[in-house]
This record gives C-alpha cells, structure tokens and sequence, in this order.
C-alpha cells in the first residue's frame, strides 16, 4: 500500500477536519464538473450539436437547429410517459431539479397508535388500559386508513 493511502488526516477535538484539510484528499478536483451539472450544461445546447438528439429531434418533429437538448430530453420523456414508461422522466427530472421534499407541519402532540383489528383484547386505545379522558388519541385502522 502506497504512503498515501496510509495516510489519514488528522481532526480537531471535536471530530471535524482543520481549515484547508480535506477528509477526502483524493476526491474530485476543485472546479471539476459533477454529473448534475454536466446533464445542465449539455440540455443547453443545440440539439444539432449531438448528432444523436439531432436525429431524435426530427423525429418529434423538431428543426434540430432550433431546440436545445434539454428541449428534446423532455419532449422525449413525455413521449416515454405517455406509453407507461414515467420512471425514467422522473428520474431524470429528480436528477436535474432535485427530488421533491414533502413538507410536514405539526401544530400539535398527536398520539398515533396502531390497532390489530383482530386482537381480541383491543380496546381501541392501543394500549389495554382504555382511554381514561385525559388525553386525546387518534386510534388508526390500517385497514380503512
């Protein structure tokens, strides 16, 4: 094994690296491209500029030296979502764009228990003791949702 490899950076007390050392000294150049932003710069050229979109673009019925690539990647996906086939044009747009975050807002405690329905014992509480009044439960059914 080379002396570079057995080298570890050394971290502060608290477990992070010191200013200007990189936990990952052999990791992508400063400046270099990663995936995402290549795809983001090829969608912008012209489709004439890759003879393989060019040829796509006439397809969809494009002047390939009108549209961009990403103009042809997204009417080819449609095309491919249409036919059933969405999880490649998904996966492509949550490339580009990020996938969605869903956004979660809880205003209060809510207590969620799940219930078998089939649980003789079941008081509808979750817990075998029943709901005494002191707090409120929410007894949710996998069943009916």
């Amino acid at each position: 094994m080379s002396e570079e490899k057995k080298h570890k950076p050394q971290r502060n007390a608290d477990g992070t690296f010191p200013a200007g050392v990189s936990g990952n000294p052999a990791g992508r150049p400063k400046g270099a491209l990663g995936l995402t932003a290549t795809v983001k710069g090829s969608m912008a050229k012209r489709a004439i500029e890759i003879r393989q979109v060019a040829l796509m673009a006439q397809e969809l019925g494009f002047d390939p030296k009108e549209v961009s690539v990403g103009e042809v990647i997204v009417q080819a996906g449609c095309v491919h979502a249409i036919k059933g086939n969405v999880a490649w044009f998904k996966e492509f747009i949550d490339r580009v764009d990020g996938k969605v975050t869903d956004k979660v807002e809880v205003q209060e405690d809510i207590i969620v228990r799940f219930v078998d329905p089939e649980d003789e014992n079941n008081d509808n509480t979750g817990n075998g003791r029943g709901n005494d009044g002191d707090e409120d439960e929410a007894v949710f059914d996998e069943e009916t949702g």
